[in-house]
């Protein structure tokens, strides 16, 4: 019989053994000690890299983090923390998605914070911060509402056509997470508990929901899920119950301002919000002042990394400037500079990112009224050439190109065929010249400047390609 030869099995005590001192005896006792501790372990590779391998392996060595509401800070060239992603992938999400899915939603907090609202990477919101992600694993609701954006956002942001099978299933989740919200209100009116509706969560649905209704035309749905956003506002004691969760407020807002910039009504939670201050709306004076400070500290921290501006002045002036102006009367000598303030903050507080490919219907109520306005203003000014007034005009008019950015046709012409004629009384002809004019506005160079020489050579690219510009 063949006896395989085994290392011998050692039993040592405390004391003056002789053998211990025997190097291979030694070793022989810490790989059985060993043995049952590294089962299942891995181990890095211990072989020294050579140069090569160092400089090949150097932008891996990158970070990305996460920030308060999940979307990722590109202060490297990875995906979601290892760390992160594979824990949320391998955990139990609170209802069933496949894997495809998952990835889905995993590359949307990746990609959204520079494709959607770019100038958050200048605020100084957490850099590591997962609760945007944590409902997936409480709250099927959110799961299906995020597989619908994700899949939504994602198509636009990638340029793709969306097929006959992903409509489908973007609609099916649209649908589980509808449902699954009103079973939610239909419990908490027989079981009276309000603490299932007024989650975090549940606000989240609510407001993607509202901003949905509002892409696709629907005002009327999107004031009903405005109106119950309220009802949990008040239940859960006002805006400032939610002050941990400034990003949560900011969606909340962006929802609400785009609406009523929509409708050309007044918003559903102004009244919430200044009673959450204990302040009164300000002149449009006071907001121009405002969004001065806004514009200087967003160029600072764009220059800057290590002066971002505070998420706290973010939501306050957002707030305060916005409801202001959408309460202040509409009629007032100075109703132009009211809807230019309005154009600029609907540009910069509420837009994605100018080229994103899902079609949005246009501010109609503040594109109307600013169209009115202007016509109003060439007549009292007909006869004047160039001057403070024709440069206001002409910085108006760029703001409306660069944020009403899905206008019907006949509009855009419209508003370059003025822009054309207002740089002109201006006696300027460069973008240069028309950009050192602009920047004595309201500006905000990481957003304005690109946009802004698209727009100067739009206008005069379609002038010197013989295309007729016709005044409707």
């Amino acid at each position: 019989m063949h006896v395989v030869e085994c290392p011998p099995f050692i039993v040592t005590a405390l004391g003056d053994d002789s053998s211990l001192d025997d190097g291979n005896t030694r070793k022989l006792i810490r790989r059985h000690v060993m043995l049952g501790r590294n089962r299942g372990k891995t181990h890095p590779n211990r072989q020294r890299p050579t140069k090569k391998n160092k400089s090949a392996k150097k932008p891996l060595e990158k970070t990305s983090s996460l920030t308060e509401t999940g979307v990722e800070t590109e202060t490297g060239g990875l995906a979601l923390p290892r760390q992160v992603g594979s824990d949320l992938l391998s955990m139990a999400w609170a209802d069933s998605v496949d894997v495809s899915t998952m990835a889905v939603i995993m590359d949307f907090t990746k990609y959204t914070k520079k494709a959607i609202h770019p100038l958050d990477t200048y605020i100084d919101f957490p850099a590591k911060d997962i609760r945007w992600l944590e409902p997936l694993l409480s709250d099927a609701a959110w799961v299906h509402m995020m597989a619908f954006t994700s899949y939504t956002i994602m198509d636009g942001l990638r340029g793709t056509t969306t097929t006959t099978t992903i409509t489908t299933g973007q609609d099916l989740h649209l649908g589980k997470s509808i449902r699954l919200l009103r079973e939610r209100i239909n419990n908490n009116n027989k079981n009276n508990d309000d603490m299932a509706m007024t989650t975090n969560s549940t606000v989240q649905v609510v407001v993607s929901l509202a901003m949905h209704a509002i892409m696709h035309g629907e005002f009327h749905e999107a004031k009903c899920h405005l109106l119950g956003l309220r009802q949990i506002l008040l239940l859960r004691g006002g805006f400032g119950a939610f002050a941990p969760w400034p990003k949560l407020i900011i969606e909340i807002l962006r929802a609400d301002i785009n609406l009523s910039l929509h409708t050309n009504n007044p918003p559903v939670l102004s009244q919430e919000w200044f009673s959450s201050r204990g302040r009164l709306p300000v002149p449009h004076t006071d907001v121009w002042s405002a969004l001065v400070v806004f514009c200087e500290k967003i160029n600072v921290a764009a220059r800057d990394d290590d002066k971002k501006m505070s998420r706290d002045l973010l939501v306050d002036i957002m707030a305060s400037s916005m409801y202001s102006l959408l309460l202040q009367s509409r009629e007032n000598n100075n109703e132009l500079v009211r809807l230019s303030l309005l154009v600029f903050g609907s540009g910069v507080f509420l837009q994605w990112q100018l080229g994103f490919p899902t079609k949005r219907p246009a501010r109609v109520g503040l594109v109307a009224a600013l169209k009115k306005c202007l016509e109003e203003e060439e007549e009292e000014e007909e006869e004047e050439e160039g001057g403070e007034g024709s440069y206001f005009v002409m910085w108006v008019l760029f703001m409306g190109l660069m944020a009403f950015s899905s206008v019907c046709d006949e509009d855009i012409v419209w508003f370059r065929y003025r822009l054309r004629r207002c740089v002109d009384l201006c006696g300027l002809s460069t973008w240069d010249e028309v950009r050192g004019v602009l920047t004595g506005f309201l500006w905000i160079d990481i957003v304005h400047d690109g946009l802004g020489r698209g727009v100067f050579e739009s206008v005069f690219g379609d002038i010197t390609e013989g295309v007729q510009l016709i005044v409707g």
